[in-house]
Parts: C-alpha cells; sequence; structure tokens
C-alpha cells in the first residue's frame, strides 16, 4: 500500500512538472504570484466569516448580560418598592413610594423592548425572564391598589389587609425568582467565559493555520518551480556537454517553455553537427592525407582509417607504437627534436621527415602538428610528399647532368670555335668558316640557357648575394648599359642614359645582370630605329629604375605572368621571331625581391612598355651630396 501511494505521488508529481513544462516563463513567473494571492483572499474569506461568526457570539453573550443586568433591575426595584408601600407607618413618604411603582412600570416597558429587539438568548434564561415579566404585571396589576393605599386614609383602611397579603405573596414569589436568577447568573458567567475562551482558540488556530499553510504553499510552489527548472536545466547542460564531445544526446524534453525550446535547438545542432561529421569523415576517409595523434612518448593514440591505403599499415598495429619505430635513421633525429621543440614551445609547427611504411617501401611526409595542452596530446595531419621529393631530386639530378656533363663539353666545344676561328691552327676553309659561324651562336646561346638555368636555382637558395654593399644606381645601371651596347647597335637601337642618380645596398654584380636582362628583353622586342630610355626616379624611401622600349608592348591578359619561370607572352612571341627560354625575367624577379625591392610592368601610351623595380633607398648624410 504505501510503495502504491508513494508511485501514486511520483506519479502526481510528473503531472505537475510536465504541466509545468507547457508553460512559459511569463506564464510560469504569473502562476507563482496568483496563486499565494487566491489563497490568501480564500483565507481572508474564512476569516472573515469566523469574525462574522465570533461578533454573532459575543452579541449574544452581551444580550444575556443585558438580560442578567434587567433581572436585577426587577429585583431590586422590586424590593424597594415591596419595602416602601408594605410599610404601616403612616407618616411614611407617599410621593417616594409612587416613584418606585412608577420604575417598575418603564423598567416593564423596557425589558418588554429589549426581549423585542434581541431573540438570542438560552432557553432558561428566556424562562426567567418570562417569570420575571409576569411577576412585572403582577406588581402592575396591584398598582392601583398600592395608589389607593397611599394616596388616602380611608383606602389604606380599607383595603390595607388585603393589599399586604397580596404583597406578602409577590415578595414569596420574587424571592423564589431571585435564587433562579443567581442560579442562571453563575451559569450564564461560566458559559460566557468558555465562549470567549472558545472564540480566542479559534480565531487564533484560524490565523495559524492560515499563516502555516501559506507558508507551505509558497514554499511548495517555489521547490516545484526549482525542481522543474534545475532538474531541466540540468538535463539541458548535459546534453550541451555530451554536445561538445560528440556523445549522443538523450531523448528531448517535451514542453513548450523555453527550456525545451533550448533543448529542441541542441537537438537540432546535434543533426546538423552529425551530418556535418559524416560529411566530413567521407572526405577524409578518401583524402590521401593521414590524420593521426601521438600521445607526449610519440606514441599513436588515434589514426585515420587513411593510413591502411597509404601507409600499409592496419590501424589496431600502429595504436600504442611509436612514431620512432617508423622513421628512418636519416630522419630520425629531426623528428624526435621538432616534436620535444613543438611540445615545449610554439605549440604548433611542421616537420618533413620519411617513413618506413608496413609494405617495406619509404615515403616522405610533411607533418603539420599541433600539441593539446589540455589532452596532452599531439594532433598532426600528414601530407605525402614522396612525389615531390622525387621531383626534386630528378631536378637537382638534371642540374647536376647540366653542370657538369653539358657544361664542361660545351664549353670545349667553344674553346675549340674559338681557336678556330682565331687562325692559330691554320687558316680554315671558306665552307669550314661558315659552318664556324653558324656553330657559334647555337653554343653562346645553349650556354646562356645553362648559365640561368644554374643562376636560378642559385637564387632560389638564397646564396647569390656575396658582395652587398653601398652603390650607386646610376653606376650599375650604366656598366649594364655598357654590356649591351654592341647589341643594340646591331640592332639600330639608341640607349638613353639616366640623368639622377641614388645610392642602395645591393650586390652590383646581380643588379648589373638585373639591368642587362631588362636592356636585352627591350632589345629583342623593339622594332630598328627605337630609343629605349633607362630614368632613375627618387622617392621617399625607395628608389624606382625604369626602363622603357617602344616595341610591341605587353598583352594586357600577360601581364600578370611575365615574371614567372618558362612564362612568356604568347601575343608577343607570335608578333616576332625571337625565342626565349622565359628564364630572364624570372631571374630579375629573384634578385629584386631578395634584395628587399619589387617589380612590375605597365604598357606606354603611345607604344611599347615600361619595366620598373625599386630598391630601399640608402640615406647617409655623409654621402648625399653626392647624388646627381
Amino acid at each position: 500500500m504505501q510503495s502504491s501511494a508513494q508511485a501514486h505521488s511520483r506519479s502526481r508529481e510528473g503531472a505537475a512538472l510536465n504541466l509545468l513544462s507547457n508553460l512559459n516563463a511569463n506564464q510560469k513567473g504569473l502562476l507563482l504570484i496568483l496563486v499565494p494571492i487566491v489563497f490568501e483572499l480564500i483565507s481572508l474569506s474564512v476569516l472573515a466569516g469566523t469574525l462574522l461568526s465570533a461578533e454573532k457570539e459575543l452579541t449574544t453573550l452581551e444580550h444575556e448580560q443585558q438580560v442578567l443586568l434587567d433581572l436585577h433591575n426587577i429585583a431590586r426595584i422590586c424590593t424597594q418598592a415591596f419595602f416602601v408601600v408594605g410599610r404601616s407607618d403612616q407618616s411614611a413618604d407617599t410621593t417616594e413610594a409612587l416613584r418606585e411603582l412608577e420604575k417598575v412600570e418603564e423598567l416593564l416597558n423596557t425589558i418588554t423592548k429589549n426581549r423585542a429587539l434581541n431573540r438570542t438568548i438560552s432557553p432558561e434564561l428566556n424562562e426567567v425572564m418570562d417569570e420575571a415579566q409576569s411577576m412585572l404585571r403582577s406588581i402592575l396589576a396591584i398598582e392601583q391598589q398600592a395608589k389607593r393605599y397611599l394616596l388616602g386614609p380611608h383606602e389604606r383602611i380599607t383595603h390595607i389587609d388585603g393589599f399586604r397579603r397580596e404583597v406578602v405573596s409577590t415578595v414569596i414569589q420574587f424571592s423564589e425568582l431571585s435564587h433562579k436568577i443567581v442560579a442562571i447568573e453563575s451559569t450564564v458567567e461560566a458559559t460566557n467565559e468558555q465562549a470567549v475562551s472558545t472564540i480566542r482558540l479559534k480565531l487564533s488556530l484560524l490565523l495559524l493555520s492560515i499563516i502555516s499553510l501559506s507558508v507551505l504553499l509558497t514554499i511548495g510552489l517555489v521547490s516545484l518551480f526549482t525542481r522543474d527548472l534545475l532538474g531541466r536545466l540540468s538535463l539541458v547542460s548535459d546534453s550541451a556537454i555530451k554536445l561538445a564531445i560528440r556523445e549522443k544526446l538523450p531523448p528531448s524534453q517535451g514542453g513548450k517553455d523555453e527550456i525545451a525550446q533550448l533543448d529542441r535547438a541542441l537537438h537540432d545542432a546535434e543533426t546538423i553537427l552529425t551530418d556535418a561529421r559524416m560529411h566530413e569523415m567521407a572526405i577524409l576517409d578518401n583524402a590521401k592525407d593521414v590524420l593521426c595523434s601521438l600521445d607526449k612518448n610519440l606514441k599513436f593514440v588515434t589514426v585515420g582509417d587513411s593510413a591502411v591505403k597509404e601507409w600499409s599499415f592496419e590501424q589496431s598495429s600502429l595504436i600504442g607504437k611509436s612514431l620512432l619505430t617508423l622513421v628512418t635513421a636519416g630522419t630520425l633525429e629531426v623528428t624526435k627534436n621538432t616534436l620535444q621543440r613543438i611540445g615545449t614551445g610554439p605549440a604548433e609547427g611542421t616537420l618533413e621527415n620519411a617513413i618506413v611504411c608496413g609494405d617495406r617501401s619509404i615515403k616522405y611526409l610533411r607533418w603539420s602538428i599541433r600539441w593539446l595542452t589540455a589532452k596532452q596530446i599531439y594532433s598532426c595531419v600528414v601530407h605525402d610528399i614522396t612525389e615531390l621529393v622525387e621531383i626534386e631530386q630528378l631536378k637537382n639530378q638534371f642540374l647536376r647532368i647540366v653542370s657538369h656533363d653539358l657544361r664542361t663539353p660545351l664549353n670545349s666545344i667553344g674553346l675549340s670555335v674559338d681557336l678556330l676561328l682565331s687562325g692559330r691552327n691554320g687558316i680554315p676553309g671558306t665552307a669550314v668558316e661558315t659552318q664556324l659561324l653558324k656553330i657559334q651562336p647555337i653554343r653562346v646561346r645553349l650556354k646562356t640557357l645553362i648559365d640561368e638555368l644554374l643562376d636560378l636555382e642559385k637564387l632560389k637558395s638564397g646564396t647569390f648575394v656575396t658582395n652587398t654593399k653601398c652603390l650607386r644606381v646610376h653606376g650599375f645601371c650604366s656598366l649594364g648599359i655598357e654590356a649591351v651596347s654592341s647589341l643594340a647597335e646591331a640592332a639600330q637601337i639608341t640607349i638613353v642614359r639616366p640623368m639622377n642618380d641614388a645610392f642602395v645596398m645591393g650586390d652590383e654584380g646581380r643588379l648589373i645582370q638585373v639591368v642587362v636582362n631588362l636592356l636585352s628583353n627591350a632589345i629583342k622586342f623593339s622594332p630598328p630605329g627605337s630609343r629605349i630610355t633607362v630614368k632613375i626616379e627618387k622617392q621617399a624611401d625607395v628608389v624606382e629604375v625604369q626602363i622603357s622600349d617602344q616595341g610591341c608592348g605587353v598583352p594586357p591578359e600577360d601581364l600578370s605572368v611575365v615574371f614567372q619561370k618558362y612564362k612568356q607572352s604568347r601575343a608577343t612571341a607570335n608578333r616576332t621571331k625571337v625565342h626565349s627560354s622565359g628564364l630572364g625575367l624570372a631571374i630579375v624577379k629573384s634578385i629584386i625581391e631578395a634584395h628587399g625591392g619589387t617589380l612590375g610592368v605597365f604598357n606606354n601610351q603611345d607604344a611599347g612598355s615600361t619595366f620598373w623595380f625599386n630598391l630601399p633607398r640608402y640615406r647617409n648624410p655623409e654621402i648625399e651630396d653626392e647624388e646627381l
């Protein structure tokens, strides 16, 4: 029975909480205020009714007290009247006797009026009042005799005996009535005291009950609202935590209030995030990058599915295995030191190493690593760069071939051709000399191509700047112009030298190479009889060099690619018979950027184009006066 009652209680409590969940915050607050107010109004109504009832009871008690007072007045007045009338002394004051008899009549009228107004008295007291009124009427009946007795001696003598007998009889009756009045008075006083105590106790209990119930109701409502609010907020908080750690959320809460809306929003977010994770995992499973995590001892904690395809290792075989057991001997130290540095310093970084895969093949990898301090793990994204490394190795091998296997024989051929053309070994025949003259430009072109390839690799490594010093811009520009002067004369092109000067810091040989490459490029694409103008413009922080030609210009669609390796404006190439390796301008770009400068090209308004570059201006008060 007890368990059944508890279950019933829990069921009612659950129903109440269910009802609350369908109310919004404003409705709950209004309910929390209105329920105690309604209870207080009902309590006040009950208290008012009780007070009215108590007032009626007190009124009844007052009526009974008034009746007792009237009975005492009857006894007092009747006694005085009997005493005065019954005296045999002929010298008695008749006026006083008559006044006492009039009081009896007035008292009878007053009692009659009071009884007509007040009906709520006890039956015993009502019976005594009836007897008292009857006695008063008897007294009034003998009033005429008393008046005759008091007014004249003749009437007194004639009626004195009969009157006295009636008076004595009435006195005896009144004596019995007086005993009843005394007995009833004692009973009424005891009853009244008990009634007053009962009323006082009833009011006290009622007030105490109202206060207690009001407090209990308030506490109950607050407890119910608090349990509903905190319980459901706790569920929402748990759902938010589960959502953050990617655990499945409990079923959605019912209801229509704000908490239910928040819970539904969390479940909607879970659905969206689950779909996004599924999409993400589908991408990652098909991606070549391997996602993994390492603990502080460099052991695998988690490994993505792509490790099976990319590294030929099962996930289970990698979990708990040290990364250092996979890397090659040549990259072991750099792997260990880099991870240790990331774990104690910047918390993120990159690493390139090589590992021995499950099929015994070697793969070169680039690791993007982030150290998570809270979890004490390395989060890694591993990208396979084996193809890039192999391409780099092939390129280096090609450059070695170019440097040693091609340039050396080519230089020997060049020396032999020069020797034959010089005539030191005898004058060659005309046919032979003609062939040698054809071979010479081809040899020069091949040598230039090889030199540019090797220079470009040096530029990439940043080792080309070997002699940085303060330079006159006018000076290295003039040396560059001198270097191509014969080429310009052969093409019937005039080069206009710059008029002013400035100072920069740089490698003179490389900056001369920049000017030579830009001038050579301008000469190639300029028509005979045109001019190439070299200008030096001093700005606040930089010095700008401009080389303008009057050639065919650069098509707008090719302006962004002319400085890239192996790139050449297709439109320019189609309009001229000049062929280029596409490395000259790329070398210029690398040299200028290595000096901290910038470069670009734009087409002139009339004809041709202008290639420009700027370098940081070198300021020294001691030499500023030397600038032109």
